[in-house]
């Protein structure tokens, strides 16, 4: 039998001062799903944005760069210009960003909806060897 959990994903904003709960995916808790089982197995809740990079069971830097392609377009859809994110299968990514982003929020919303769980499962995978 094939059980479907909804997955929560509490985001905490930048700011500390409010915190937002998200509805990410409902996902197939069958044994032949590696989506349902490698993300929460090192604690990443997974947003359906993320889910196709999870389906095969490996997360490469291929995987791990469209994301970043993701996020960028996410913060650009916001309006704000000047976001850099930059991924690196040797150091993993870095972001900056203009002064005119007058809020980290809708960044971190954009990295946690289309990035986090794909870096972060791939980061795992290259520690497990």
């Amino acid at each position: 039998m094939s059980a479907r959990t909804l997955v929560i994903v509490a985001v905490a904003l930048a700011t500390g001062f409010a915190a937002g709960i998200t509805a990410v995916n409902v996902l197939d808790d069958s044994a032949g799903d590696p989506a349902s089982t490698m993300a929460p197995d090192i604690g990443v809740a997974l947003p359906i944005e993320q889910y196709d990079a999870f389906t095969d069971g490996v997360i490469t830097f291929a995987e791990v760069d469209t994301a970043a392609e993701a996020v960028r377009q996410c913060v650009d859809d916001t309006g704000f210009t000047g976001y850099t994110l930059t991924t690196t299968e040797v150091d993993g990514w870095s972001a900056s960003y203009d002064d005119g982003i007058e809020s980290d929020r809708d960044v971190e919303h954009c990295m946690t909806r289309h990035f986090r769980a794909t870096h972060d499962v791939y980061q795992w995978q290259k520690l497990q060897g």
